[in-house]
């Protein structure tokens, strides 16, 4: 739009500044989330400001109107002195928020147990602004981030991502007197333009428009990605399936698949995939145009009429803007020979579009490893938690204090880690540490190894000893002593040296063997005590010499025999007393000698001799008595320490993934149509689920009370790929006494408690739903058996209209699913049964007396306006009739079986019935 030529359309002051400032043209260039910039090219009589004086002061430019100014506040970023004219000197300087000065501050730091809006209100406070300049327009509340990190970012690029990884958006609000930045979270903090929010389109005549309007005015559409699916992995809970996704309904095959979400709950990961899936959305339908109004600015919303093209005549939400303005009248005399003019490009969202940022900032990627020191609280030697994981200072982190808050917890490399087995070494406080980042995530760190430095030298002087392999350790607290275990493979010196510090416990099961090619020397400096539980053998090939410094005693619980092939001598420096219970036998076979002093008897084969002073024959008085001997039982030997028994082995991690639909079977679903001859339903967009109820089996007695002598077909009748609940054929309320019971089907899965968990909270809130005149036991019970179908505890997320789920029945049935079923399937496990890739009976755990060779496909979708809660869980592996089900697929329980649609069946392209066929 073109201007009178006395008319001075734009003004721009920078305070404390008295020379007049004339503007002779502009360029600015503002978006959503995104710092504006202005260029003004003004000009003054002074020919020499002070630019560095200028530089980084406020500046106010100001788009005059009739009767809603619009006002621009910046500070001068950059200024550049213009050529001079004879009474004007030219100066280009450019505007732009104190946001935009966060694009020259970098910095590494940590951020623990905060929110993302505190996290960004304080860079923001850092970097100079003050609390009146921002304003955190929010709706909900943001939960706290365990560990966030700033690496080698500036500080616009850290807010900016974690602004876009949280779905907010930020706006300026301009005022006479100042700006702000507004940060929102909602559509709510989109406002209309100041005056008119109704723009008329005119197309350009040549003659200069009385009022303002849109002179061009174009809709946009544009394919985008129409399904975001975020999957990831949360170590504490190995077997938790995190995958989340969000779609709409033109092009889902177009998706956006992303590992790694950054989330460790279901909720947030469904959470950030619907941020993601809008953010593509609102790139799919655009408004551009341009008109000559002031008042467009991002984040304001306009309305537009009179367009031919009706599809135009709608609210907008503006998103981006280009201002271009000239007034060449500013320069007087030295003006060029050119009309003044303003012009404003735009671009637009319809205004019932929600806006999302996209993902445009590239988080931070750390390559390779770091070094880091572990810390603890002051004093402490050992630091860590029940999982052996410690906390480190990095070495570029100023903020940090060496303390337990420095970091994070960071789990530690071993070299083998099973379930309560393994290797478990635990870096100290103090100890450098080697530090790699999952996917060169700086939030996600971990310790892969310890390294020696100038404070910490190895255990043993190199390189003297540079045949050494040494595995030391040092008491804690305080040092002074250390367990060590050493190899040394010098050549002709090899030796496995073990020390311990205090004590030493050797245990084996069964049997240990030593094999010594030399000598064996044993130093004990107290006691020996050795319990042995059944026979002891001794084999010495040459000679054994043993010293008793003190008393000897034994003891022989029955015979004791001693037979020495050569002489046998015994010599007491007092008595020897010899006592038989009984008899007491010595055989000499040459000569037996008793001898005292001077008298004697000797037996030979010649005779007898007695001699001595006097012999006396029946008197003399009373013979000696042997004394009882005094032999002390040996003390029991101290048992070795055994250890920890191992865990038990827990299922694979592996466990919480799902199959994946491939692209050459994904046509055997879109293919299938809804059979006309069955209830007609919903459109099919494959959903979730597999097939679980007759996994809690009835007991026999009970069985035969339900279904009477036609026990095979009414079990059976609704049987895709799990075992249903047994119902009532006249009412769709579960039988629980029958339900209650999962003994038959001998499921190894968990069995949880549902008031135990929020799932199964939130699992007996459906049934209650779903059957008002069920007791809060039958409604408890119910849920415990749901939820003892699985090994691992679901997945609860919202299901939309449209989304549908299968169930497979055999064809020898009759009748399609049970009113009551609440086990499904998805479409993508679907597929793999349609391409031969599941064994039906093994994956899904159906009962041998179940099982069938074809199956009819039914399937079932939410109704409109219904937006019922679905459970995701694994199916549990089960033992049936001796035979080892792995179970492992993935199932989907609908509890809220009124939100959804009468089952239907499916045909395939020939109008027959689909027919997948079991391996």
């Amino acid at each position: 739009m073109t201007q009178s030529a006395n008319y001075a359309r734009f003004l721009f002051r920078i305070p404390r500044l008295s020379v007049e400032l004339r503007v002779v043209g502009l360029e600015l260039t503002a978006a959503i989330s995104r710092p504006y910039r202005c260029q003004v090219e003004f000009a003054c009589e002074d020919p020499a400001l002070d630019l560095d004086n200028l530089l980084g002061k406020a500046a106010t430019l100001t788009l005059a109107d009739q009767s809603h100014p619009q006002y621009l506040h910046g500070e001068i970023t950059r200024l550049e002195q213009g050529p001079g004219g004879k009474r004007f000197t030219r100066y280009h300087a450019t505007l732009e928020p104190k946001l935009a000065w966060l694009r020259w501050r970098q910095d590494f730091r940590i951020f623990q147990q905060q929110t993302v809006p505190a996290i960004i209100r304080t860079v923001l406070q850092d970097a100079g602004l003050t609390a009146d300049d921002m304003e955190f327009a929010l709706t909900r509340d943001y939960p706290a981030r365990e560990y966030c990190t700033q690496y080698r970012e500036t500080d616009f690029d850290f807010v900016s991502r974690l602004l876009e990884e949280e779905g907010l958006f930020y706006l300026f609000r301009q005022r006479p007197d100042g700006q702000v930045l507004v940060i929102c979270d909602h559509q709510k903090g989109f406002t209309p333009i100041d005056g008119d929010p109704v723009l008329g389109y005119k197309p350009p005549t040549g003659m200069t428009p009385t009022h303002e309007s849109v002179h061009r005015l174009h809709l946009n559409h544009s394919i985008q990605p129409d399904r975001v699916t975020l999957r990831d992995y949360h170590w504490p809970k190995t077997q938790l399936r995190l995958e989340a996704s969000s779609r709409g309904k033109d092009h889902p095959q177009l998706e956006q698949y992303h590992y790694r979400g950054n989330f460790s709950k279901p909720a947030a990961g469904t959470r950030y995939a619907h941020l993601r899936h809008e953010a593509h959305q609102a790139q799919a339908e655009t408004v551009t145009g341009a008109a000559d109004s002031p008042r467009l600015w991002p984040g304001r919303r306009v309305s537009f009429h009179s367009h031919p093209y009706r599809d135009l005549n709608i609210e907008t939400t503006l998103t981006a803007v280009t201002m271009r303005g000239r007034q060449p009248q500013a320069l007087e005399e030295d003006a060029p020979d050119e009309a003044s003019h303003f012009n404003c490009e735009f671009t637009a969202i319809p205004a019932k579009v929600p806006y999302r940022p996209l993902l445009q900032t590239k988080p931070p990627r750390i390559e390779g490893t770091q070094t880091a020191f572990v810390t603890g609280p002051p004093g402490e030697e050992i630091y860590t938690d029940k999982m052996g994981r410690v906390k480190v200072q990095f070495h570029w982190d100023r903020d940090g204090r060496a303390n337990e808050r420095s970091s994070c917890w960071l789990r530690v490399s071993q070299a083998l880690a099973g379930n309560q087995w393994g290797a478990l070494v635990i870096p100290r406080v103090g100890q450098e540490v080697i530090v790699a980042f999952l996917e060169g995530n700086p939030d996600r760190p971990v310790i892969t190894g310890t390294l020696y430095n100038g404070a910490s030298n190895p255990p043993h002087p190199l390189p003297k000893h540079q045949t050494r392999t040494t595995f030391k350790t040092h008491s804690s607290p305080g040092g002074g002593g250390f367990n060590e275990l050493r190899l040394d493979d010098k050549k002709d010196r090899e030796q496995i040296y073990v020390h311990a510090q205090r004590d030493l416990d050797l245990h084996a099961n069964h049997d240990w063997r030593e094999s010594i090619g030399s000598q064996l020397h044993q130093t004990v400096g107290r006691h020996l005590h050795q319990t042995i539980g059944g026979d002891a053998h001794t084999r010495i090939k040459q000679h054994r010499s043993l010293k008793v410094a003190g008393d000897h005693a034994q003891q022989v619980g029955q015979n004791a025999e001693l037979k020495i092939a050569g002489s046998y001598i015994e010599e007491a420096g007092r008595d020897i007393a010899l006592k038989a219970g009984t008899e007491l036998v010595i055989e000499a076979g040459v000569e037996l000698t008793l001898k005292s002093g001077g008298s004697l008897v000797k037996l030979d084969p010649s005779g007898i001799t007695v001699k001595g002073p006097t012999v006396r024959i029946n008197s003399g008085g009373a013979a000696s008595v042997a004394p009882n001997p005094v032999t002390p039982a040996p003390q029991e030997a101290t048992a070795a320490d055994q250890g920890g028994k191992p865990g038990q082995a827990s299922a694979p991690a592996m466990a919480n993934q799902v199959p994946v639909m491939k692209t050459e079977n994904r046509g055997k679903i879109e293919g299938a149509v809804v059979s006309p001859r069955s209830k007609a339903g919903s459109s099919a967009t494959v959903g979730s689920e597999p097939e679980k109820e007759r996994r809690s089996r009835p007991r026999r007695r009970e069985l035969q009370g339900a279904v009477g002598d036609v026990e095979k077909s009414d079990v059976a009748d609704n049987k895709a790929i799990m075992p249903d609940e047994i119902v009532s054929v006249s009412n769709s309320t579960p039988n629980v006494n029958l339900i209650g019971d999962t003994s038959g089907f001998n499921a190894l899965g968990i069995a949880v408690d549902p008031k135990a968990s929020q799932q199964g909270r939130l699992l007996m809130k459906q049934y209650r739903q779903q059957y008002p005149d069920m007791t809060p036991v039958e409604i408890q019970r119910l849920a415990r058996s749901t939820l003892e179908t699985g090994d691992t505890l679901p997945n609860v997320s919202v299901a939309k209209p449209g989304d549908t789920f299968y169930k497979l029945i055999p064809t020898s049935e009759t009748r399609g699913p049970s009113p009551g079923t609440v086990y499904w399937m998805d479409g993508y496990q679907l597929d793999e049964l349609m391409a031969d890739k599941i064994d039906i009976g093994s994956s899904f755990g159906l009962p041998n007396q179940t099982t069938a060779s074809t199956y009819k496909v039914y399937q079932t979708s939410v109704k409109e306006a219904q937006a019922p809660l679905i459970f995701r869980s694994n199916i549990a592996p089960v033992v049936d009739d001796g035979i080892f089900k792995t179970g492992g697929q993935n199932q989907t329980l609908l509890p809220k079986r009124a939100a959804f649609s009468e089952p239907v069946q499916i045909l395939d392209g020939n109008g027959n019935p689909l027919i997948i066929r079991s391996r």
